[in-house]
C-alpha cells in the first residue's frame, strides 16, 4: 500500500489514540463507587422511613468501576459518620474480611470483584429511629492488582432523615450509571444534583 493510500488510515488511528476520552481511560486512576444500603439485593437502595428505634440491618456495597477494565476490588479503608445511631458490629460476607471496627472498617477483598459486590452487613442501634450514615473520612479503595490506592472513591450513604442519602464525588457516579445503565428512583434524584 502507498504512503498516499495509508495517509487516511494513519491519520484515523492518530486520531482514536490520541482522543482524550481514549487516552483518559487507558491512563484513567480507577475509581470505585460504594453505597449503604437498605438491601442486602439492591445497592441502590439508599433512603428509607423513620421507624420506632432499635436494631437495624444495613448493607455496605462496592457498587462498580470505572472504567470498565479497571481491575477489581481488592480491600478498602472506609471510615463511617453515624448520626443519631450507634454502629454495634460488621459482619463481612464470605470472602471479605475486616480488621477495622464496626464504622472504622478496613477490608480485604478476596476473589477481585468487579461489579456490584456485598462486602457485610452492618448493624446499628437507633434510640430515635432517624438516623444518617455518611462518611468522615476520605474512602480509599485498593485494586486486586496492586496498583496504586484508588483516591477519590465515590460514596452514597444511608439516611432515615432526608429524601436523598449523603454523597461524596458524586459526579463519578455518572461512570456508574452509564456503565449499569440504571437510574431508579433514588440514583435519578442523584443524578440530578450534578446535571445542569
Amino acid at each position: 500500500m502507498s504512503l498516499r493510500r495509508a495517509s487516511p488510515w494513519i491519520a484515523l488511528l492518530l486520531v482514536l489514540v490520541l482522543s482524550p476520552e481514549a487516552s483518559a481511560e487507558q491512563g484513567a486512576t480507577p475509581i470505585y463507587m460504594w453505597t449503604v444500603s437498605g438491601s442486602d439485593t439492591d445497592p441502590r437502595n439508599d433512603t428509607g422511613p423513620s421507624f420506632p428505634g432499635g436494631e437495624r440491618t444495613l448493607y455496605l456495597w462496592m457498587y462498580c468501576r470505572y472504567p470498565e477494565n479497571a481491575p477489581g476490588i481488592g480491600g478498602a479503608s472506609i471510615s463511617l459518620d453515624i448520626f443519631g445511631a450507634t454502629a454495634l458490629s460488621f459482619d463481612p460476607r464470605p470472602g471479605v474480611t475486616n480488621s477495622g471496627s464496626a464504622s472504622d472498617l478496613d477490608l480485604s477483598v478476596e476473589g477481585c470483584p468487579t461489579g456490584a459486590h456485598l462486602m457485610g452487613a452492618l448493624r446499628i442501634d437507633t434510640p430515635s429511629g432517624g438516623f444518617d450514615i455518611c462518611l468522615s473520612a476520605p474512602l480509599a479503595s485498593s485494586p486486586c492488582d496492586g496498583s496504586p490506592t484508588a483516591e477519590p472513591s465515590a460514596f452514597i450513604g444511608y439516611s432515615t432523615l432526608s429524601p436523598e442519602g449523603c454523597s461524596f464525588d458524586l459526579e463519578y457516579y455518572e461512570y456508574c450509571l452509564d456503565v449499569t445503565s440504571v437510574a431508579p428512583r433514588s440514583w435519578g434524584r442523584a443524578k440530578a444534583l450534578y446535571r445542569p
